[in-house]
């Protein structure tokens, strides 16, 4: 039996949850054990996943999970010690555009966190956004995917005792068309 304490990495595939798994495995003290959740284990990024770690199977390993399914994230999130969590805005294969709509992200980041506290995990780190009606004294409110970033960060602080919030910045991988520098002598 080792020793090494259950860090859950849900989306452990997408680009934020497979820099933490890289991130964890690389940790020289070998301290970790690292269970993946992804919706589809099957898929070609699993399946890279998987060969990727295939020399580090005894730390890394990669589960079925889904985050609108209150009975799998407690099953994934049995035994842990730490989560990372990223709530994702998009759903595959719709096109969302109404607020309403979008809410579905508070959903899955409340069934996770109301997992996490069932399952007594000690350290929940979740990826956030700020408070962007406090941070433009009210100007603007309805960035819809910052302000539900930031209420499920607000959800797990009220339910779970260490939350450590991350706010990354934004990245080119995140866009999936060609941005055009400008020059401002070009506008």
């Amino acid at each position: 039996m080792s020793d090494r304490r259950i860090i859950v990495v849900i989306g452990a595939t997408s680009l934020q949850g497979s820099g933490v798994v890289s991130a964890l495995i690389e940790d020289s003290k070998a301290q970790w054990t690292i269970r993946g959740v992804t919706r589809d284990t099957s898929s070609p990024w699993s399946k890279k996943f998987v060969s990727k770690y295939e020399a580090a199977k005894d730390r890394v390993s990669l589960i079925p999970g889904d985050v609108y399914n209150a009975e799998s994230m407690r099953a994934a999130l049995s035994g842990a010690y730490g989560v990372f969590l990223n709530t994702n805005q998009t759903i595959h294969g719709k096109t969302l555009v109404l607020p309403e709509e979008l809410r579905h992200e508070v959903e899955q980041g409340k069934i996770v966190i109301d997992a996490a506290r069932h399952c007594g995990v000690k350290h929940f780190v979740i990826s956030s956004l700020p408070d962007m009606v406090k941070a433009t004294g009210g100007r603007f409110t309805d960035i819809y995917h910052m302000d539900q970033k930031y209420e499920i960060e607000q959800y797990a602080r009220s339910q779970l005792d260490y939350v450590t919030p991350v706010i990354p910045g934004t990245h080119s991988t995140n866009f999936d068309y060609n941005l055009q520098i400008i020059a401002h002598t070009d506008v």
